[in-house]
């Protein structure tokens, strides 16, 4: 089974059961049994009109659990975790408004210390009220380039949050 197969499988039944919604210009893209595609940001981002800010740690722990990665502690888990950040790091480059430190982490808001996460000492509550204040045309790249805080990625160990 391959992995997409795998994962429509999984989301279908609950976009039913939730009677889940995707923009129109989204689901325009797909055919109907296709159409979960559009619960993926990098699917959906682009046809989205109302501006976005996006938080994602660079590190997921949910998706290195999904891979059956563990804590990185060889060689080929490290790799593994530096291609993973560098290939979010690509699928974020149109976004508009992007929050991403590289820390080791899935969940954001559930967890106390989520207001001290910063990246070159901009916290997320900083960088969201900076966004905020900002006028929102559209939510391409090319217009508010400026938005962008990235962590550097350094090949030392990674901070578990």
């Amino acid at each position: 089974m391959t992995n997409y197969h795998h994962i429509a499988l999984l989301l279908t039944p609950a976009i039913s059961l939730w009677n889940g919604q995707v923009p129109k210009r989204c689901q325009m893209q797909y055919s109907p049994s296709d159409v979960w595609r559009c619960y993926f940001g990098y699917r959906i981002y682009s046809t989205l009109q109302s501006p976005v800010f996006v938080f994602q740690w660079l590190f997921d722990e949910a998706q290195m659990t999904a891979d059956n990665v563990g804590a990185p502690v060889s060689k080929p888990q490290w790799d593994y975790i530096h291609k993973m950040g560098n290939d979010l790091r690509t699928s974020l480059e149109n976004v508009t408004a992007v929050f991403a430190p590289s820390c080791i982490s899935h969940m954001v808001l559930t967890k106390k210390d989520w207001r001290h996460v910063k990246i070159n000492k901009v916290s997320l509550p900083q960088a969201l009220r900076c966004w905020e204040l900002q006028v929102h045309e559209h939510n391409h790249h090319h217009h508010h380039p400026h938005h962008h805080l990235y962590d550097p990625m350094n090949t030392e160990a990674l901070p578990r949050i």
